[in-house]
């Protein structure tokens, strides 16, 4: 028995062949039998494939044929699965023009890349079938894998199949029947595996197949096809398969396959109309898939069972029952009208469960302008006793609108004359936060590091750049790895990225490969050649840098006689209390910034900032404190900033340090984080470093923010990621439960923007609910800040979802709100807004027990306030 030879051993064999210009192919095959994967992609890198077989353009004659089928063989050995070739390239591969290779020769190149296809695992066979390699290829692929009794089951290699292997199944054509009927295997094996593999059938718009030669259609024509397209083709014209297909269909949504694979399945159903008798049959797989997650899925199992109720088994009406409380737990209105009808036919036709779905209705909630339908379904308990009033006899949500305020009887005592003891935002006695590190070397490295991946670590920069300036840090050689390996991957394009340029100064003396240049910051592009650099928050923290790294200072700014470099900053910034005005501006991309006064219909490329009356963008000649404190500069840099705060991760660490510095001046902070705000409301960019630092900062320390704040916290609560919106409802909850928000100032700056067009209400409403839960108090600021905005309302379209949310929390809190009249002519009609109008005017002066612990909590602030 022969001992396996070793990687070099191997390596050096091949170099042999190679040299001795060797080009059969048993006497490769001979050094590589029995490698591995791995020895085969480090021995692929040993052969000269462009030199072995030049480009056209680099070669004068023909390649041999004896050495093409050679490169073929060894690339089909040892190249990855997405770098064996494509059966349309080796056709041409060697050639000197002329026509490309057919017939035996084709046949001996693809015998070639087959006999090295063979040495290679399952695994590698089966990835690169599912790589763009041909029709040839795939099929020998596929057919060595048959030879040892596997079949394709990935989604890459069963889509190439659907979309290149079987042909078009147009309506008219016989072509793919014949297909499948020459080659069975395909059928009993990759076919119905389509089913089974997530995302072998995607569901949009996938297949573009030609047909072939049509009277109508001279050369052929295209046609764009749908996967479900394929799965009628097949139930159609094999009806022999149509019964399997059906059930195929439904359990591919019983396999948790997303909404976007599984709608194929969920489309072929429904196009190959199944009739009454096969519905029944499938009755128990439909009530199933009420359960499942895909909205579509669950439509499709509501159309099918609203006609077969009556025929439904007692077990089916039993699991048709259970499985409703998953629907009604849904907040899909469709899906909840869809089934409120369903579960009112199947009570029409069985009788006998009427009890049972109403103990369902009973436990579910429902939105306004649907919990009349609901109570309908609701059976009012049979008391002989005290006689209980009609709106409260349903639970909660499924009763009238009068329903909205169950559970909300004043508690403990507590009389409907007890008002809510509210007080006006004030600020917390002073607190201040220090940015202080150990002194071992240790700690100081380990706060370098955490720069690199988390921004909030930019609120130890003082201490940490007062180390570096003084006695120094020591990196160990894993430290300087790490340095080097962040400045050579990091984007810096004219030293906007401030972690890129520390690491460059740190590693001065060390020798980095391939590293980009690490320049001063110029500032934000305007046009050509010209910058706009005015000491934002990104410039002064370079600044700071520069002082701790010994850097030497910028040229002299044009027409200034001086650029000041200041000290570190040891300590935040004193408070000030300016006064504020909002500026609007236009701001289209390397155009000059204009303000907008007046009046204004559109809001393309413009922006809100705010701005100091009397302030005039800061120059060199300012001091650090009077640059930082200077939000002029804002509106002439707010599109680069805007772009900046997703394009470097260094922004989150600026900011950072920015709120550290202003923690005594919020409003200031907003100011400056405008841009960075505002570009979370469009998505874009879509990774916001800065986002979190910032208003997190907002929601924190001890002053009442002005109207700056609450702009910010606005334009946050849009933001277009749900978790940006979740944590500005940790904010403004922050506020709230430490007694320094104002509702009526919310409410403004949101009834400002809303009613001006500059975002909806959709997310606001999310975002103010998340903060409604985080506690009793933040729940009541939230009602009124609600109830301040409902003037505003009154122009904005799909405004219903905020005035359900404030039915819902005043009905908690046993609030009464007047609705304004600028919202009264809206109470009348059907429509969602008028039920929600209606069951708020409804609702009593009743403060509930939950109303007493937020008052409690209010009065433990105002303890704390002093």
């Amino acid at each position: 028995m022969t001992t396996p030879m070793t990687l070099a051993e191997r390596r050096a064999a091949l170099k042999r062949l190679l040299a001795a210009g060797e080009r059969t192919i048993d006497a490769y095959e001979r050094v590589l039998e029995g490698a591995s994967e791995k020895d085969r992609r480090s021995l692929f890198k040993s052969v000269p494939f462009v030199r072995l077989v030049p480009p056209a353009a680099e070669r004068a004659e023909a390649v041999p044929e004896d050495t093409v089928c050679m490169c073929a063989f060894l690339r089909a050995a040892l190249a990855g699965s997405d770098d064996a070739g494509d059966d349309y390239g080796v056709r041409w591969s060697g050639r000197s023009g002329g026509d490309p290779r057919e017939g035996a020769d084709l046949d001996r190149l693809l015998a070639a890349h087959r006999c090295g296809a063979a040495g290679r695992s399952s695994k590698w066979l089966e990835e690169a079938a599912g790589s763009p390699g041909g029709i040839g290829f795939w099929h020998t692929y596929r057919s060595l894998l048959a030879e040892r009794g596997a079949y394709l089951t990935s989604a890459p290699s069963l889509e190439y199949f659907a979309r290149r292997i079987i042909p078009a199944p147009h309506p008219t054509s016989d072509e793919t029947r014949l297909f499948f009927e020459k080659n069975p295997t395909f059928l009993d094996h990759e076919f119905w595996q389509l089913f089974r593999v997530e995302g072998a059938l995607p569901g949009s718009a996938l297949f573009v197949w030609m047909y072939r030669e049509d009277p109508s259609a001279p050369g052929g024509d295209f046609e764009r096809l749908h996967s479900q397209d394929l799965i009628c083709y097949m139930a159609t014209h094999l009806p022999h398969l149509r019964p399997r297909i059906l059930s195929e269909c439904l359990a591919a949504h019983r396999r948790d396959f997303s909404a976007y694979n599984s709608r194929a399945f969920s489309l072929a159903w429904e196009a190959l109309e199944p009739t009454r008798e096969e519905k029944l049959e499938a009755a128990s797989d439909l009530i199933a898939l009420l359960g499942v997650q895909p909205s579509q899925t669950v439509t499709l199992a509501q159309k099918a069972l609203l006609g077969l109720v009556g025929e439904l088994t007692v077990e089916q009406v039993g699991a048709l029952v259970q499985v409703s409380a998953q629907v009604l737990a849904r907040t899909e209105k469709k899906l909840l009208r869809a089934h409120l009808r369903l579960l009112a036919a199947l009570v029409k036709a069985r009788p006998g469960c009427a009890t049972a779905v109403s103990d369902v209705v009973a436990e579910a909630e429902f939105p306004l302008d649907l919990r009349d339908r609901a109570a309908t379904l609701v059976v009012a308990p049979d008391t002989s006793g005290d006689s209980v009033d009609e709106a409260g006899a349903g639970p909660a949500g499924t009763a009238t609108s009068d329903a909205s305020t169950q559970g909300s009887e004043p508690g403990g005592g507590t009389q409907a004359s007890w008002t809510f003891p509210d007080t006006p935002a004030a600020d917390l006695p002073r607190t201040s936060r220090t940015a202080e590190l150990p002194d071992d070397n240790d700690a100081v490295v380990a706060a370098l590091h955490a720069l690199f991946e988390d921004a909030a670590a930019g609120a130890a920069l003082p201490a940490l750049l007062m180390r570096i300036s003084g006695e120094g840090i020591e990196l160990t050689e894993a430290d300087k790895a790490l340095l080097a390996a962040y400045w050579k991957s990091a984007p810096n394009w004219k030293g906007a990225n401030q972690l890129s340029y520390l690491a460059s100064r740190l590693l001065r003396d060390v020798e980095v490969k391939d590293a980009p240049e690490a320049g001063h910051f110029r500032g934000y592009r305007r046009k050509g050649s010209e910058w706009e650099q005015h000491r934002g928050p990104v410039q002064l923290l370079h600044e700071q840098l520069r002082v701790a790294l010994r850097d030497k200072p910028y040229d002299k700014p044009n027409g200034q006689d001086m650029y000041r470099f200041d000290p570190i900053l040891t300590a935040p910034l004193e408070p000030i209390h300016p006064q504020w005005e909002r500026q609007i501006i236009r701001a289209a991309y390397q155009k000059p910034v204009r303000v907008v006064r007046g009046e204004y219909k559109k809001t393309d490329d413009m922006h809100e900032t705010w701005v100091i009356p009397g302030q005039s963008p800061a120059t060199g000649a300012d001091s650090l404190t009077q640059a930082l404190t200077n939000v002029a500069g804002v509106a002439p840099e707010f599109t680069g900033r805007l772009l900046e705060s997703g394009d470097y991760r260094s922004s989150g660490v600026a900011y950072a340090w920015a709120a550290w510095a202003l923690q005594h001046n919020p409003d200031i902070l907003a100011a400056h984080a405008m841009p960075v705000l505002q570009g979370a409301f469009f998505k874009f960019p879509q990774v916001i470093t800065a986002f979190e630092v910032i208003v997190r900062a907002l929601g924190q320390g001890w002053r009442a923010p002005g109207a700056p704040t609450y702009s910010a916290l606005a334009w946050a609560s849009t933001a277009a990621q749900a978790n940006y919106r979740a944590i500005t409802a940790e904010a403004i909850a922050g506020l709230a439960d430490t007694g320094r928000f104002d509702p009526a100032a919310m409410a403004e700056e949101i009834g400002y923007l809303m009613r001006n067009g500059w975002f909806g209400p959709g997310r606001v409403t999310q975002t103010l609910s998340d903060c409604a839960s985080v506690s009793a108090l933040a729940g009541y600021r939230v009602a009124q800040t609600i109830t301040a905005v409902l003037p505003a309302l009154a122009g904005v379209r799909g405004a219903n979802g905020m005035v359900e949310v404030l039915v819902a929390l005043a009905g908690d809190y046993g609030m009464r709100v007047s609705v304004p009249d600028e919202m009264r002519p809206k109470m009348k009609g059907s429509s969602a807004m008028a039920k929600a109008l209606r069951a708020l005017d409804a609702l009593p002066d009743a403060p509930t027990d939950l109303a007493c612990e937020a008052a409690e909590a209010l009065d433990a602030v105002r303890v704390r306030q002093g």
